[in-house]
């Protein structure tokens, strides 16, 4: 699934909010500690399992303060789990963030850090409120999901500090898990979130999929297409076929680096780019990491024509 860019505009407001949330915190050194956030916001968290339909309507059905049932229709929230395939939720009328704890517990931060910037966007709280009329659609939670994300990560990633360490490295797999590291966040997240920042000024795409040795003709290969913001500008989207069959016939291991190589990719003039991939696998999900390394010089023939490579 192609990853949405939000525009320019809606990307500063959210930026600000969480800024301000940053700021209200001192401004603290990475990694963030989400209980800290919790705490400012009066937030509280906890967990559902969504392995069995039972349990969950039963967790949803026993939420209760002072005696009272909190929520007059619990079905409507096991319905939207389902629906949308949530692995985590926010309910506002309780402040209460509710995690899948069938989930890898590596997970959790980022789940936690989403459903947070559902929380601090004033817009999306009519729509969580449970009212059927205001119900998302499919197309409207997409949005709302990425309006999320980029605050969850806003905030994971600390503001303007994250991108300008980004700025500072030469975007690659190497750089990913330093920043990983450092931050405390999984090396998805930061993937993304590099991609996201270094990608402003210079085209890179980034895939999340399965190992590349799994890979079916049949079906699609990649969880999620990640393009930067300057690589939507240049180029039209990519093969994901040519992608696909370019990474597996460089990638030759089994866990942690697979393999690089260079693909040619044609921007929306037709000029042919470089673009130099390496794929690392931490036995999850294997990633991708494509950086631009420039036009791919013009060949003049000996009859006056001009080619490529």
């Amino acid at each position: 699934m192609k990853a949405r860019i939000l525009k320019p505009r809606l990307r500063r407001d959210i930026k600000s909010i969480a800024d301000r949330i940053l700021e209200e915190l001192g401004n603290p050194e990475p990694p963030l500690d989400l209980n800290d956030v919790c705490l400012l916001l009066e937030l509280d968290s906890g967990y559902f399992t969504s392995e069995s339909e039972g349990l969950l309507r039963k967790t949803f059905s026993r939420m209760k303060r002072a005696g009272k049932q909190l929520l007059r229709r619990p079905t409507l929230l096991c319905d939207a789990i389902k629906k949308f395939d949530l692995r985590a939720l926010y309910i506002p009328d309780q402040k209460r963030i509710l995690v899948d704890d069938t989930i890898p517990k590596p997970k959790h931060r980022w789940l936690q850090a989403h459903e947070i910037g559902h929380s601090i966007l004033p817009w999306h709280q009519e729509m969580m409120l449970g009212d059927d009329e205001l119900t998302p659609t499919v197309t409207v939670h997409s949005k709302m999901e990425a309006e999320a994300n980029f605050a969850g990560g806003s905030l994971l990633f600390l503001g303007n500090r994250f991108a300008e360490e980004c700025r500072d490295c030469d975007p690659s797999i190497k750089t990913v898990m330093a920043l990983k590291k450092r931050y405390g966040n999984t090396l998805t997240t930061t993937l993304w979130r590099v991609i996201e920042h270094s990608g402003e000024e210079n085209p890179l795409i980034g895939m999340i999929g399965q190992h590349p040795k799994s890979f079916h003709n049949e079906q699609s290969n990649f969880r999620h297409l990640i393009l930067s913001p300057e690589f939507e500008r240049k180029f039209p989207d990519p093969s994901l076929k040519k992608l696909e069959d370019e990474i597996k016939a460089y990638c030759w291991g089994n866990r942690g680096p697979l393999g690089n190589g260079e693909i040619l990719l044609t921007d929306k003039n037709g000029t042919t780019h470089n673009f130099h991939f390496e794929t690392f696998y931490n036995g999850y999900d294997a990633l991708t990491l494509g950086v631009h390394q420039g036009e791919v010089p013009a060949i003049v023939s000996a009859f006056g024509g001009f080619g490529s490579p």
